[in-house]
């Protein structure tokens, strides 16, 4: 091999390496604390009544929510990956009903996780073991008519979040939320007093079912 092909050769050598250290992708370290800096909230719930195992929509809401005075974070901790959440924010959140309108201000006052949460990626997701934290928020964020009999039931387990944005300072994550629960109709006196008007037989009534379907999106950005 004469000088000039040496040359060349080595210098393609040098510029492939160069290449491909620019074409290595970094990966963003998460690790410490993370402040919560928007949150927003999208939701239907629509209440159903099922009689003679047919499902009829009694109601349905629909929830628009933004979170604002932030002061919680999260931190992230690695061997093994813990999470803990603190602090306390405010959502205005919109509930309309079909008919009204309702604006309110709902004070989230402690999201502090009761014990550690457990998390791991995989690719664009995050997975968080226990949901208990977004749990409360949600109970916080239903329509008031909505009795507590049906709020608590509701119960996250596993929490898989898409990772839709990633940085060494920030992570912006979204997440839906879907809960289905059933009650006994005969629980609930004003569509009880609705359906006497209708006069189904109180045998018909004793077998009937509420069902609830709650299904929200949460979208949060955290950063430093």
């Amino acid at each position: 091999m004469n000088k000039f092909k040496f040359f060349s050769f080595l210098v393609f050598c040098i510029i492939s390496s160069c290449s491909n250290d620019e074409n290595t992708a970094k990966t963003p370290d998460i690790m410490g604390e993370l402040n919560l800096t928007k949150l927003t909230v999208d939701g239907n719930i629509p209440i159903k009544t099922k009689i003679l195992n047919i499902e009829n929509e009694y109601k349905k809401y629909t929830l628009e929510g933004t979170g604002k005075n932030f002061n919680a974070s999260a931190i992230f901790q690695k061997s093994p990956n813990k999470l803990n959440f603190n602090g306390s924010f405010d959502t205005e959140i919109k509930i309309n009903d079909g008919t009204d309108n309702i604006n309110e201000v709902v004070p989230i006052t402690n999201i502090s996780n009761e014990s550690d949460y457990y998390f791991n990626t995989s690719g664009d997701k995050l997975v968080v073991s226990n949901g208990i934290f977004l749990e409360n928020i949600v109970i916080s964020l239903l329509p008031d008519e909505i009795p507590d009999s049906i709020k608590n039931q509701i119960e996250l387990g596993e929490i898989i979040m898409d990772v839709i944005s990633l940085t060494d300072d920030s992570i912006f994550l979204e997440t839906n939320i879907k809960q289905k629960i059933e009650e006994p109709l005969s629980s609930f006196s004003e569509i009880l007093d609705n359906l006497t008007d209708l006069n189904i037989p109180q045998t018909v009534i004793d077998n009937s079912t509420l069902i609830i379907d709650i299904d929200t999106k949460f979208y949060f950005e955290l950063t430093r």
